[in-house]
């Protein structure tokens, strides 16, 4: 809920609630007072699947207030589920700490010069950082021979005076540190809050954490939006803009694209070696990769500013967690009996720790996958193969029991009315060649209509709906995929209103398609080729609204831009409002952002001041000359 008034509280926002017949609880209700437009913004939480969409609708009609803005927010991946989806919606945020100066007494010349020449060749630091410090001077230049002082520049306000007496050894450690004064009083709980009500200015976060040592130079915090775009614009209207609790600082924001993978802790050891000449490579390219230890696995982490490096890290590092399928002169090697025998497992340990590899029997996909350096792939792939062909024998012939499929021999196909080929048996008794029952599975998918895998045993009068699971088992694994493949190419067919392919030629990945009334269009970061589509109008227009880009694409903008050039307009660097000069000087304060401009060359500053000191350095002067108007010019929009 936006634009509520600026006396708003949670209670008020429970009763409006309660006033429209819905009832929820404070504990549901999270009201955050906005720095920016001094009203206020909500967020309801409540275990409600239907709650939002009925909410929003009650809001939008039965309450009179134009300004009042609701959206529902999707709900959230569950934990864990979005491991190798790639998540773009992350700002990272960053502002200075407050510095001081100090001032190190010494007992005498000599200790003051030892520490200053070890602080000066970088063998002592603080807080992990160097030191900027200033030639050491007596105390009182009347007694040389007396306390001697050395002043420190810059340092972190956080620092206590006890870290940095313990840097120095305690024959040449000051007896004594004298702080300065912080260069902008901070509450860290406080300036943390003001951030987030910046952002949240933008759109609803779906979490905040801030981060890193207390003592760094830095404070580092990330966000994550709900939606994508709203990452994108938080950093387009946000980044370096003065702090609003010190006003020589700026805030820097950056979009990052990150991605995370889980792998069992056994395949992390014999691929890590594989990822870290990797990660040095990476880190040339700005993609950062981290690892972390969680309950038996391994969560691995990229992220990046930049696309393009990132793709290629994800790509990269996708092909080593998951393995190589094990072949031999082109054979998938594969054995359904390689259970039987748990004295097999042994020999396949044996396998693994000889050639420091693991191997993983994907009993889903019909294939053993192999981890580790790439040069023993091949030998494992050998004794992998050894291994299979000794143990066929012990599966031929052991189970007198007839299975199913042997069973279903017995009788005729159900699709063709001849004796069953390599015959197959459905749970409710009627029998298919092999062949037979996949062509069914194809021809159900091309159908118009709901795709519904029935059996037509007795006739055709059988009808009964096949579940997925039965048809899982009754095929193998391939031959499952493609019947999936087919069921989603029919589905995408029925549902082209809803859903829509990413442009990428050849790239398989979907995205939904935003609703009419959607107020901010979700963005779609592919999580293959990471191409960024609008899914309002189905292309790719970073930076830009729709209507913008149709203009671009019609050539209106350039009309436009021409239409500007020739009435003197010009926009204005930080906010892009239209501003034109009519008469005085060249420096402009633009009133939408508060912005002072340079008129000549779009230059910004934080105040009138710097900006005539730029345009008499720069320009040569302020631009009236013989005129008397005053400095601050008038401003249209």
């Amino acid at each position: 809920m936006r634009h509520l008034p600026s006396r708003s509280s949670a209670r008020s926002v429970q009763e409006l609630l309660a006033d429209i017949g819905i009832s929820v609880s404070i504990s549901d209700i999270n009201f955050i007072k906005l720095v920016k437009d001094r009203n206020g913004m909500a967020i309801v939480k409540v275990k409600d699947p239907e709650f939002a969409k009925s909410a929003c609708w009650k809001l939008r009609t039965c309450v009179r207030a134009p300004d009042l803005e609701v959206t529902q927010i999707p709900v959230p991946l569950p934990e864990g589920s979005s491991f190798g989806l790639v998540d773009s919606r992350n700002v990272r945020c960053s502002w200075h700490r407050p510095t001081r100066n100090l001032t190190l007494c010494f007992r005498d010349p000599t200790q003051a010069f030892e520490a200053y020449y070890k602080l000066k060749n970088q063998q002592l630091n603080i807080g992990g950082l160097p030191v900027v410090a200033q030639m050491p001077t007596a105390a009182d230049p009347t007694q040389k021979d007396g306390p001697w002082q050395m002043e420190l520049k810059g340092l972190v306000a956080t620092i206590p005076p006890e870290d940095i007496i313990d840097i120095f050894p305690p024959s040449g450690a000051p007896y004594q540190v004298e702080m300065g004064d912080p260069s902008y009083d901070t509450d860290s709980d406080i300036d943390s809050t003001m951030i987030k009500s910046l952002l949240y200015d933008v759109g609803a976060l779906e979490q905040w954490e801030v981060f890193g040592s207390p003592t760094a130079r830095r404070v580092k915090a990330q966000a994550r939006f709900i939606q994508e775009s709203e990452a994108l614009d938080a950093v387009s209207q946000l980044n370096e803009m003065w702090l609003p609790f010190n006003p020589s600082g700026k805030l820097y924001l950056q979009h990052v694209h990150l991605v995370k993978f889980r792998v069992s802790n056994r395949v992390y050891c014999v691929v890590e070696d594989s990822i870290e000449p990797l990660r040095k490579d990476w880190e040339r390219q700005f993609v950062y990769f981290s690892s972390v230890s969680e309950r038996g696995y391994r969560v691995l982490k990229l992220e990046s500013q930049d696309r393009e490096p990132f793709t290629q890290a994800k790509e990269t590092l996708e092909q080593i967690i998951n393995g190589t399928t094990m072949t031999l002169d082109g054979k998938n090697l594969w054995s359904s009996d390689f259970k039987a025998d748990r004295g097999v497992y042994r020999r396949l340990q044996d396998i693994e720790q000889d050639l420091g590899v693991v191997i993983i029997r994907d009993i889903k996909s019909s294939k053993f996958r192999v981890f580790g350096p790439e040069d023993k792939f091949l030998p494992a792939c050998e004794a992998l193969d050894q291994l299979l062909q000794e143990i066929q024998p012990r599966s031929t012939g052991h189970n007198t029991e007839k299975s199913r499929t042997e069973r279903a021999a017995e009788g005729d196909c159900a699709v063709c009315f001849c004796g069953a080929d390599q015959a197959l048996t459905t749970s409710c008794g009627h029998i298919y060649c092999t062949i037979c029952f996949v062509n069914m599975c194809l021809v159900e998918a091309s159908m118009i209509g709901d795709f519904s895998i029935k059996c037509i045993g007795d006739q055709g009068n059988c009808k009964k709906a096949i579940p997925l699971l039965e048809i899982q088992n009754l095929l193998l694994s391939e031959i499952f995929e493609s019947v999936l493949e087919a069921s989603f190419a029919s589905f995408m067919r029925r549902h082209q209103d809803q859903l829509r392919y990413c442009p990428t030629p050849e790239c398989s990945q979907v995205y939904r398609i935003a609703q009419p009334e959607t107020r901010v269009p979700p963005i779609f970061t592919c999580a293959k080729c990471l191409t960024v589509t609008c899914t309002s109008c189905d292309v790719s227009h970073p930076r830009k609204t729709c209507a913008q880009y149709k203009g671009d694409a019609s050539g209106g903008m350039a009309e436009l831009l021409k239409a500007k050039e020739e009435l003197g307009f010009k926009d204005c660097p930080k906010c892009n409002t239209h501003i034109q000069k009519d008469e005085g000087c060249n420096h402009i304060n633009c009133s939408a952002c508060g912005a002072h401009i340079c008129w000549l060359c779009l230059k910004t500053f934080r105040d009138g001041d710097d900006c005539y000191q730029h345009m008499g350095r720069i320009h040569g002067g302020i631009g009236d000359e013989g005129e008397d108007d005053d400095d601050d010019d008038d401003i249209e929009f």
